[in-house]
């Protein structure tokens, strides 16, 4: 059997057709992703992905988001004199 927890995907959530937009994006399994797998993103359709594992895609977006944020923060916070913090 196929190891279904062997790799993480990008998913780009488009709104109306829009282009693919890097701040716009989930983590998914490779098997919450692609279609051919019955609770995927890809068979399911979003509204339905979201009913089914109960969780909110705007929000999913937002908390990455966030994440992504508070490491360019952390990246960009000055060095102390000496160079230690």
């Amino acid at each position: 059997m196929r190891d279904v927890w062997a790799s993480v995907h990008t998913h780009h959530v488009r709104t109306n057709g829009s282009p693919k937009d890097d701040t716009r994006i989930i983590r998914l399994l490779d098997s919450l992703h692609l279609a051919g797998y019955p609770y995927s993103i890809h068979t399911l359709g979003k509204r339905k992905f979201e009913e089914h594992w109960g969780i909110s895609i705007k929000d999913e977006i937002a908390k990455l988001a966030a994440r992504y944020e508070a490491s360019l923060a952390q990246r960009r916070r000055p060095t102390p004199a000496g160079g230690k913090e």
